[in-house]
């Protein structure tokens, strides 16, 4: 049996293979590619949000200024309804309680004006004022101004419960001008009672007094009118009223008494002169 050797192959040339083709990922164009639709949309939502939030926002800042508002006009209405109709409105918005006191006082000092009708005023200015200060004072101003109410009329102080503090200040202010009112009055009263030097005396001390009132009641008054500013509304319409008439004036009474009457001439009838010698 023949013995199959080794032999060598029939050596042939080889066919390199082909290099292979790249693949090539053809990018889309930016506006075709998803993160950056995501990102548009992503700002869209955003924006979206924030607009939302915004009108949210001023939304309920306007109800909250708009209840204010309201609260305010409520608690006004209600406070000049318990202020003495013995008063007078300075344009634009300031008033003056009891105008005619000031003047009487003076006339009462004088001698100007009947002791009686000083009493009779006295009497009412005071009972008047003693009225509104017990009004005013029982006022519940938590039932106008919630505790969330921030608004007065300073900026510079805000914060849950600022508005109901400030109009607390308020009304203390004007209760006790009345206060101050009223014992005005009873002085004005006691004055009728004397003369000269003591009767000014007192007459002095209730225009003193009366000097107080007034600016205690404005100072309080005032802090009505700035918030009511401070939330756009106009002043109190309300404000005027109907002005006692001033006491009657009367001529001062005469001192001097009258002059005597010249004495007639001893013998009646005045002696002639003589005539001339001739």
């Amino acid at each position: 049996m023949a013995i199959k050797g080794k032999r060598k192959t029939r050596g042939r040339r080889v066919v390199a293979a082909p290099p292979r083709a790249t693949l090539v990922v053809r990018k889309p164009p930016l506006w075709q590619r998803r993160w950056v639709w995501a990102t548009v949309g992503g700002i869209a939502a955003a924006a979206i949000t924030t607009v939302v939030l915004v009108k949210l926002h001023h939304s309920h800042a306007e109800a909250v200024k708009a209840s204010e508002r309201q609260a305010v006009e409520s608690f006004t209405d209600a406070l000049v309804k318990r202020f003495p109709s013995d008063r007078t409105l300075i344009q634009p918005d300031v008033i003056e309680l009891y105008p005619n006191l000031g003047t009487d006082l003076t006339n009462l000092r004088d001698g100007r004006v009947k002791a009686a009708d000083a009493e009779t005023e006295g009497a009412r200015v005071s009972a008047s004022a003693t009225k509104a200060a017990g009004a005013v004072s029982g006022m519940n101003v938590s039932k106008f101004f919630p505790s969330t109410f921030e608004v007065t009329g300073d900026r510079r102080i805000h914060g849950h419960g600022a508005t109901i503090a400030a109009m607390q200040d308020a009304q203390f202010l004007m209760a006790h001008g009345f206060r101050l009112y009223s014992a005005a009055g009873e002085l004005m009263k006691e004055a009728t009672t004397t003369n000269g030097e003591t009767r000014a005396a007192l007459v002095q001390q209730a225009q003193t007094v009366l000097s107080e009132a007034t600016s205690l009641f404005d100072k309080g008054y005032r802090q009505v009118l700035q918030l009511r500013q401070a939330l756009g509304l106009g002043g109190v319409q309300a404000s005027s009223g109907t002005p006692s008439t001033p006491l009657p004036t009367v001529g001062p009474t005469p001192n001097a008494s009258p002059s005597a009457a010249p004495t007639p001439a001893i013998g009646g009838s005045p002696t002639p002169s003589a005539s001339p010698s001739g």
